[in-house]
This record gives structure tokens, sequence and C-alpha cells, in this order.
């Protein structure tokens, strides 16, 4: 489905740029999800600046802070792998996110 992917997307030099960056292990596919007013909590496991986040899957909206932290919470609790397949497969068109 790559060369799909490629021709559907709106950037697809982004999205080959982050499939470079996956690749070398600069980035994952699926990362926390970051809030500019929400801070780094030392709790959480650390992760890879991801291309997607587990909020790319839901509808988007703006949520607060604490709603982040949360759901990076719950991200990092209960990771499997077919959750990043289930995140990747929703939200396929954010694939050239910056």
């Amino acid at each position: 489905l790559f060369p799909l992917a490629l021709f559907s997307l709106h950037a697809p030099l982004q999205f080959l740029y982050n499939c470079l960056l996956v690749l070398v292990g600069k980035k994952s596919w699926v990362g926390y999800a970051s809030n500019a007013i929400a801070t780094p909590n030392k709790r959480l496991p650390h992760l890879k600046p991801g291309v997607l986040s587990p909020l790319a899957a839901l509808a988007p909206k703006t949520y607060d802070a604490n709603t982040v932290y949360r759901l990076n919470l719950l991200y990092a609790k209960d990771y499997t792998v077919s959750k990043d397949l289930d995140i990747v497969w929703k939200s396929w068109q954010q694939l050239d996110n910056i």
C-alpha cells in the first residue's frame, strides 16, 4: 500500500522524510501526544517523538493538558503493537505530519 499512500497524501515528500526518520531511529510511527501547556511527565516511559499520537485516531478537537496527560498514561499503560497498528490504520492520512 506504500505507493497508494504516497500519492494520496497531501505532502508525499514529508511522508518519505518521516519514513526515513523512522528507519534511522529518530522517530517512531506512534508516540505520546504533545500539548504546548503540558509538561513532560517523568513517570511515563521514554519514547521517541512520534509521527502520530493516540489522539490521531480520535475525533479532531482540542484537549486540555490533563486530558492529554491521561491519554498518554493510558497509551503507555495499555500498550500493544495492535493498538499502534490500529492508530496508524485509522489515521494513515496524517502520516505526512511534521
